[in-house]
């Protein structure tokens, strides 16, 4: 299902108008928290200009990297939609017709970290995965989190917004 951006445009416009200036969007701002780490993974809380969206499930931090199985350092980094080869190939899973899923830029000594789908911590592949927490080391509805997250995201890049998300452990 695609959103109707000029609706939701309009909703916003509605909720917010200090925030619009001549009917664009304000730079969105994801802010994603980190519980301490736990036996398999690290939780965390994925808020969108300062308003809770989801929760995301990390790997956990390893003094030195190892490939696909450590969660990228505490930092802000811009995100970009760019075309995952992954969802292309079908490994992962988007909503996106195009095979497009957000990318996190210029993380130090890390490629390719997706905000994506999933549920545990083989899911993860050094990325950020969304989904509803409600304990243990496990998060569901990741289909729903993420489609929620994109149409987001869909509308700050047609708004040609820049995407930046903050990184805090706990």
């Amino acid at each position: 299902m695609r959103v109707d951006l000029e609706v939701v445009c309009s909703i916003l416009r509605d909720l917010h108008p200090r925030r619009f200036l001549c009917g664009v969007l304000p730079a969105l701002k994801l802010t994603l928290n980190r519980n301490p780490p736990g036996i398999t993974c690290t939780i965390g809380e994925l808020l969108v200009d300062g308003t809770p969206l989801t929760n995301t499930l990390e790997d956990l931090p390893h003094p030195t990297k190892i490939e696909g199985d450590t969660r990228i350092p505490a930092g802000t980094y811009q995100v970009l939609l760019t075309v995952s080869p992954a969802a292309q190939e079908g490994r992962l899973w988007t909503p996106d017709p195009d095979f497009r899923l957000p990318l996190l830029m210029d993380v130090p000594g890390f490629e390719g970290v997706r905000i994506h789908a999933g549920n545990d911590s083989r899911d993860t592949r050094g990325c950020v995965l969304v989904g509803s927490w409600t304990g243990g080391e496990i998060i569901h509805n990741a289909r729903i989190a993420l489609q929620a997250l994109m149409d987001m995201l869909e509308i700050a890049t047609i708004g040609r917004q820049p995407i930046e998300i903050e990184v805090n452990d706990a």
